[in-house]
């Protein structure tokens, strides 16, 4: 895969790029993913890295095609600013070359509170942000309940809050001695349940977003064909 790195159309040289593979459908919900005690979107690891040369060219090798492998998000990454994420970007196995380029985009931010915090708790919960894609940020709330994320690149977040001893609602959990139910190992993380949704704009920051530390209610369940067809 080759392409080329841009800032307000010019080139950008330095830096580099790697090519990210996610699962395609989340984990069911006893192996959700975990952070800080919450749920988020399962997580995708770098397959393959690149520097970008000076021109602002890069290229990625030995990407791998087929249904078992991807989608694939391809990063930009620099010293400073968030990461530009490009995907998802599907490689079948008539594909030899690529060619995706990347547009560099300002950073974001949110700024906002977390309520119903227990004051033997203030300063120790977190807030989580993650994406469709592959991005989680993270930061420490304030014994006050102010909180802000920086460094985030345009797109829609959802927040959660929580801790590392934070027994999450959504992943079934059973009592000793009390039969588990089958059907929780077939039916998807819901993720985004529960989360505050906030839409992040280039070079602009998101303000007053409110996040709940309370437990989430019970997942509702998505309607049958929409469970046929989730990806």
């Amino acid at each position: 895969m080759t392409g080329v790195v841009t800032r307000g159309g010019k080139a950008v040289g330095g830096g580099r790029v790697g090519g990210w593979q996610k699962r395609r459908k989340e984990q069911n919900r006893m192996n959700a993913a975990i952070h800080r005690g919450r749920t988020v979107p399962m997580w995708g690891y770098e397959f393959v890295r690149t520097s970008v040369n000076s021109d602002g060219t890069f290229a990625l090798e030995n990407l791998k095609a087929g249904p078992w492998f991807g989608p694939w998000y391809f990063v930009y990454e620099e010293p400073t600013g968030p990461p530009t994420i490009v995907g998802p970007v599907t490689i079948t196995s008539k594909d030899r070359t690529l060619a995706v380029d990347i547009v560099v985009t300002d950073a974001g931010a949110i700024e906002g509170r977390v309520e119903n915090v227990p004051t033997a708790m203030a300063g120790q919960v977190w807030v989580i942000a993650f994406d469709a894609t592959i991005l989680r940020r993270e930061a420490l709330v304030s014994a006050d309940g102010t909180f802000r994320l920086e460094d985030l690149a345009p797109g829609r977040y959802g927040l959660k809050a929580g801790h590392d001893a934070y027994a999450d609602p959504h992943v079934p959990r059973w009592k000793e001695g009390e039969k588990r139910d089958p059907k929780d190992y077939e039916k998807l993380a819901e993720p985004w349940q529960g989360a505050a949704v906030v839409t992040v704009e280039p070079g602009k920051t998101a303000r007053g977003v409110v996040v709940d530390f309370r437990p989430p209610g019970p997942l509702v369940e998505p309607p049958k064909e929409a469970a046929k067809t989730a990806p």
